[in-house]
């Protein structure tokens, strides 16, 4: 048994990836692609118009429209690789130096998992600055958002994480903050929280 990447369009592949990563073996899965049809190859190289680019000093686990890529550095800390660059992320506040990114959008948000007293905890990284997810939220609602593994470029965050104790899924919506934005509630299937100057909803 053996496989073999490929790109899949319109019903049939269309690039045999392995010939793309040839004479560079080992190359066996595509972590991600985006709509530039640049391929993320087993976290370590990105193939970008027929040159394949090794990313050095980190590990990937998807990329943006533009090429950016994020993951977790050798530190063990949430990475961003830029323009053949790793830039280091960090961990949370008072967290135990462990944190990995797991998604960007086009507007350089990055989610993921962070380290923290009681375990993993959410983050959002923006603006240069890494933000749990949790200290954002009334900590009344019954929640603990452990990994945020997804953000589409309208800032919807998908992850999973503890609603009284049970495991569950959450969909964050930014929403247009409201004149009681200080007041927090939850609605019947809603979460509401604060992401900067946005107010997002779980539905």
């Amino acid at each position: 048994w053996s496989s073999t990447p490929v790109i899949w369009r319109d019903g049939s592949p269309t690039v045999q990836l392995a010939d793309v990563v040839n004479p560079y073996p080992g190359f066996r899965a595509v972590n991600a692609m985006n709509n530039a049809d640049q391929v993320l190859f087993d976290g370590t190289a990105l193939w970008d118009n027929g040159t394949l680019r090794y990313i050095d000093g980190m590990y990937g686990n998807a990329l943006n429209e533009r090429g950016d890529v994020v993951g977790r550095t050798n530190g063990m800390h949430a990475g961003l690789w830029r323009y053949g660059t790793v830039i280091d992320l960090g961990d949370l506040p008072g967290g135990q130096d462990s944190s990995i990114a797991r998604d960007i959008n086009e507007a350089g948000q990055v989610v993921g998992n962070g380290s923290a007293q009681d375990g993993a905890h959410a983050f959002i990284w923006q603006n240069g600055m890494m933000s749990d997810l949790n200290a954002l939220i009334d900590s009344g609602l019954g929640w603990t958002l452990s990994s945020a593994l997804a953000i589409n470029d309208q800032g919807q965050i998908l992850g999973k994480g503890l609603f009284n104790g049970q495991a569950r899924s959450f969909l964050l919506t930014p929403m247009t903050p409201m004149p009681e934005a200080s007041t927090w509630g939850m609605a019947l299937s809603s979460l509401a929280v604060l992401l900067g100057l946005r107010r997002c909803q779980q539905r």
